[in-house]
């Protein structure tokens, strides 16, 4: 069992300049060690700063309490820029605790700066909480809304003016940001990745059994009154409550920042459980509980390896598939190939897979063989609605095979995306073609 997922689109931008020096496959490993020295050096500065804190054991297992979430393994197997991130909040933070009064302060700008700078350089797209921000998008809320319930047929019977009171731009302005920010606090999401409100999967934070361990951290954080590792706590939940709002990409990664604090919390109450004083009941819950999570880590980093495609991005799946089907057929039978370019930057993928992607031989864009010719020793690679014509329900036609080959069309080679990256396309890659 392997861990094969291909290249993200940021590891490619980071190897493309470095393809003559070495093979692609070996740029990209090394990347993935330099991205693991990273997230090992920033746990190293953690375990300092922890073991100034408070002591040497909480530090620990704060440390491994992190190493083993599989959002890290993630993160250095395929994100380097959110690697870097982590290095870099990492030595500010530890910076500004040495510079005793004023490090809260110093830490906060310093990481929020950074988090910004990071949204934006290494990011195409915008938080959806900078979306929300934007009072268009509000307006149209309420458009949507008073179009519903003014309908010629049924119309709901309220006073327009009492209607004003509720739907205008500033409540739903209002109540847009709320839903931004309320899962954030939700444990749901972060020990059991139910993204509200579409219940969306996210790569695995914390195993759920460590819900009892971080809430019996909170009575012990209290109870032994760390009056200074509360205060300490409290500035990494705003550091990562910020790298929330303001992170553009998937759950897991906007949530990343959060494994800080409450390992912390975590790690409190195992150190609890290492003391001779504690009664057997306690330590029988106490066993019964490390039991059980480690056998959810396992099982996770198990689904995880087996079903990649169910907790990852699947575009990168995509290009696997067709650059790797394209490259067993042999780029130099075929006068022209055509790759879609509706999920990504497709002549990256290209240079990755095929070295050079002569731009005299390959297409990169979108196609519609039901309105386009098709030509001979032409290669066709792309999704099923680009071959049998686009549907804006995503519904493709049951018989589309037989659709496809009466468009003179010969079928290479299949395959089927578990979600749906480009709507109205539907799920399944086809590479072909003409007979």
């Amino acid at each position: 069992m392997g861990f094969s997922y291909p290249p993200t689109e940021d590891q490619l931008r980071i190897i493309s300049p470095f393809y003559t020096l070495l093979s692609s496959d070996n740029l990209l490993w090394i990347l993935r060690i330099f991205s693991l020295l990273l997230v090992i050096a920033s746990l190293y500065l953690w375990w300092k700063l922890l073991n100034r804190l408070i002591n040497k054991r909480i530090a620990f297992i704060s440390v491994v309490i992190i190493l083993i979430s599989p959002t890290i393994f993630v993160l250095w197997m395929l994100h380097p820029f959110d690697c870097l991130k982590f290095f870099l909040i990492s030595i500010f933070i530890s910076l500004a605790m040495s510079i005793k009064k004023k490090w809260i302060l110093f830490s906060i700008i310093g990481s929020c700066v950074l988090i910004l700078l990071s949204s934006v350089f290494t990011s195409s797209e915008r938080s959806s909480f900078l979306h929300k921000l934007s009072l268009s998008d509000a307006q149209s809320d309420v458009n949507i809304r008073f179009g519903a319930e003014d309908k010629l047929t049924d119309p709901v019977e309220i006073l327009l003016s009492l209607k004003r009171v509720s739907y205008n731009k500033y409540f739903f302005y209002y109540k847009n940001l709320i839903n931004e920010v309320i899962p954030f606090f939700d444990l749901e999401t972060i020990f059991y990745q139910e993204i509200h409100p579409l219940e969306s999967k996210s790569v695995v934070l914390f195993i759920w059994p460590e819900i009892f361990l971080f809430l019996f951290g909170i009575y012990f954080l209290y109870r032994n009154k760390y009056k200074k590792l509360s205060q300490f706590i409290t500035l990494m939940f705003l550091i990562s409550f910020w790298n929330y709002i303001f992170c553009p990409n998937e759950p897991y990664r906007k949530f990343v920042m959060i494994l800080f604090p409450i390992s912390i919390l975590i790690a409190l109450t195992i150190n609890e459980g290492f003391k001779r004083s504690i009664g057997f009941m306690q330590k029988s819950m106490f066993i019964a509980t490390f039991i059980v999570l480690m056998y959810g880590i396992g099982t996770n980093y198990y689904d995880l390896f087996n079903r990649t495609s169910y907790w990852l991005d699947n575009r990168p799946l995509f290009y696997d598939f067709v650059f790797k089907t394209i490259s067993e057929k042999g780029v130099d039978n075929y006068s022209k190939i055509q790759v879609s370019s509706l999920v990504g930057k497709t002549e990256m993928y290209c240079n990755f897979y095929l070295k050079k992607c002569d731009t005299d031989k390959f297409v990169f864009k979108s196609f519609d063989l039901t309105k386009e010719k098709l030509e001979d020793k032409k290669l066709y690679a792309g999704f099923v609605g680009e071959f049998i014509g686009p549907d804006y329900k995503n519904n493709m036609n049951s018989n589309w095979k037989n659709m496809i080959s009466g468009n003179e069309i010969n079928i290479i080679k299949i395959d089927n995306l578990r979600d749906t990256i480009a709507y109205k396309y539907g799920n399944e890659i086809i590479v072909g073609e003409k007979r």
